[in-house]
Formats: structure tokens, C-alpha cells, sequence
């Protein structure tokens, strides 16, 4: 990453935005979770990203994701990470055999989950620099 994917995240918000005002069919459902796999993919990976700029490495290394959750939250990039822990485990959801129900129950949880996105992004704005140096 040769620097912030900050325009990626926001076009990511934007069409998850553009896609949950339609009516739910089943192909927006469709549509929106696999925008929101994408979207948590790539905010989760910024966000470890960002602990190997600003933190000991050999510490980074060896913690779990709720420690790396507590610690990014610590830093002002998240604001709950409870709420970011659970984002990940709709996330392990959507792995599963394809079940409409739980589509359906994690296609009325992405307005929060945008608005946790919109968050985090506002912060990465506010600190660019720190992946200036980074090289693919």
C-alpha cells in the first residue's frame, strides 16, 4: 500500500449508501453484503496497517484482533470496538451457506456499519502522513 486508500473506502461507502436506498431484493441484499466484505476487508487491513506505522512492531505482532480492536480505538480511529468486533463476526456469517434470513439480518445491520466506515475514514484524513513512507 503506497499510501491511504481513502478515495477506495469512501467510493466503498458511497456505493453500499447507493445500494441499501433500494427496495431489499434479494439481489440488492446480495449486492450490498458483498460490498460490505469488501468494505470490512479493506478498513480492517488500513487499521493494522496504521498499528505497524505507530506501534512496536514485535508487540503488533502477537496480539488477537479484540486487542488490535482496543488499541486502534485507543488511538481515536474507531470509536467501539465491541461494535467492530461484531461487524467481524457478520463478516464470518456471510462465509456460511447462503441462508436469506441471515441475509436478511446482516443487510439491516450496514447502516451502522456504514456509519462506523464514515468515522473511520474521517480519522485516516486526519492522519496521512503516517503512511507516507510505506512502499508496495
Amino acid at each position: 500500500m503506497s499510501e491511504l486508500p481513502l478515495p477506495t473506502i469512501q467510493k466503498l461507502i458511497d456505493s453500499l449508501k447507493e445500494i441499501l436506498i433500494e427496495k431489499p431484493s434479494r439481489v440488492h441484499i446480495d449486492a450490498a453484503i458483498q460490498r460490505f466484505e469488501y468494505l470490512y476487508q479493506i478498513t480492517t487491513k488500513v487499521m493494522q496497517t496504521y498499528l505497524k506505522h505507530t506501534e512496536v512492531k514485535e508487540a503488533y505482532a502477537y496480539m488477537c484482533f479484540k486487542g488490535i480492536l482496543r488499541l486502534v480505538a485507543e488511538k481515536g480511529l474507531i470509536d467501539d470496538p465491541i461494535e467492530w468486533n461484531r461487524f467481524r463476526e457478520i463478516r464470518s456469517m456471510t462465509l456460511q451457506a447462503y441462508d436469506l434470513g441471515k441475509a436478511e439480518a446482516i443487510y439491516k445491520v450496514l447502516p451502522i456499519f456504514i456509519q462506523k466506515c464514515e468515522f473511520l475514514l474521517a480519522q485516516l484524513k486526519e492522519r496521512p502522513n503516517v503512511f507516507a513512507h510505506e512502499k508496495e
